[in-house]
């Protein structure tokens, strides 16, 4: 593997003046990265953009929404998932550069300073754009309609604490259009990863639960966000589906174990502590829906 550190920017022109597509996945985006993107790509040639622009992303512009208008109106097509954290640029989807480095001023250094980042360059196969193809599935696209809520949102609430921003009604109403379909499948990304009961030391499974499910937000936003969640939606069609409307520990897990599209899969092991983290969501985040009781030596559970 050979790193790329302080002049990735170069590697990305070389590759954007060459290509005949680009998608890229980066939660922040600012202008002065678009400007380098129309200046270095070639006129004509599609590209597709994945940012995550959370509320307090758009109020601190770490995800400019300047700079998605602008995009959306030059014909690039733009998208938001409030869950993304990866940053890849994936050019004619056979190679690519995957690393720390956001779509940004200071992620590419275009002033001469910025972040120290590293990438690496890859090599895309075509299970790997599928997985990216879910993840744009996943996403929600921008609109000149989207884009006009968006402005309000930073107008009526620029003056808030960026990390305590507070998160309107409409807000999570736009980012939950997209529907979750059980066949859609799952990934382990999609899973709670500690157990809401027991203390956890787990520093990146801490970080991916706070990150999915926004733990620095009030309970009742986590609430919410759980509930919105893909594997909150599995639960609820599984036991919809269920002969008897109800399901046991060891049901669970194997439904889980086999609705995941991860290449590697985990152990039959690992998704039983999967599910017991699952269910002390349930416990503590949507016992206003989901009954949890133990009527021999199992847990079971049922939809109010």
């Amino acid at each position: 593997m050979s790193l790329i550190g302080k002049d990735f920017s170069k590697h990305l022109e070389s590759a954007f003046n060459d290509a005949n597509s680009l998608v890229v996945v980066s939660a922040y985006l600012t202008m002065p990265a678009v400007d380098f993107l129309f200046d270095k790509l070639p006129l004509g040639v599609p590209a597709t953009f994945v940012v995550r622009a959370r509320p307090e992303d758009i109020l601190s512009g770490s995800c400019d929404l300047d700079a998605i208008k602008t995009m959306h109106y030059s014909g690039v097509k733009c998208y938001l998932n409030r869950e993304v954290h990866a940053k890849i640029y994936i050019i004619d989807q056979a190679f690519g550069f995957i690393g720390s480095a956001n779509f940004t001023n200071n992620g590419l250094r275009l002033a001469g300073y910025g972040n120290l980042e590293l990438s690496t360059k890859v090599d895309i196969s075509d299970a790997d754009m599928s997985l990216i193809e879910t993840i744009i599935q996943d996403s929600i696209l921008v609109t000149a309609d989207l884009i006009k809520k968006l402005e309000l949102y930073r107008r009526d609430n620029k003056a808030c604490d960026t990390v305590k921003v507070p998160i309107d009604s409409w807000w999570d109403a736009i980012l939950d259009l997209q529907t979750y379909s059980i066949d859609d499948g799952l990934y382990v990304t999609d899973l709670p990863w500690i157990d809401l009961s027991e203390p956890s030391l787990d520093s990146i499974a801490i970080e991916h639960d706070r990150d999915i499910f926004h733990f620095e937000s009030s309970i009742s936003a986590i609430e919410r966000r759980f509930k919105a969640s893909k594997i909150f939606s599995f639960v609820k069609s599984s036991l919809q589906e269920s002969e008897n409307g109800y399901l046991y520990f060891g049901e669970l897990t194997a439904l889980v174990h086999s609705a995941l599209k991860d290449d590697t899969l985990p152990y039959r092991s690992e998704i039983k502590q999967y599910i017991v983290n699952l269910m002390s969501y349930l416990q503590l985040l949507a016992k206003d829906q989901i009954d949890i009781d133990r009527p021999n030596y199992s847990q079971r559970i049922s939809l109010k």
